[in-house]
């Protein structure tokens, strides 16, 4: 039970971190883009990543609130 107790605080601690990862990660994604060509060709491809990124993160997220739901059935 302690097991099952500390594995559903390290996925609480897990979900709050990335929660606040995505936010900081929204930011960039509603900057303008540069007037500069060589700007926005670095702008883009830092979006491109960004957004991998935050797809990453709501995968490993939909995965946590799964475990999550099977630790309050339990």
């Amino acid at each position: 039970m302690h097991d099952s107790n500390a594995t559903k605080e390290h996925l609480i601690e897990r979900r709050e971190e990335i929660l606040r990862q995505l936010g900081d990660l929204e930011k960039p994604l509603h900057e303008e883009l540069d007037r500069d060509t060589d700007g926005q060709a670095i702008q883009v491809e830092q979006t491109d990543v960004t957004i991998s990124i935050v797809d990453g993160l709501n995968k490993e997220l939909r995965q946590i609130e799964e475990m999550l739901l099977e630790h309050e059935m339990d």
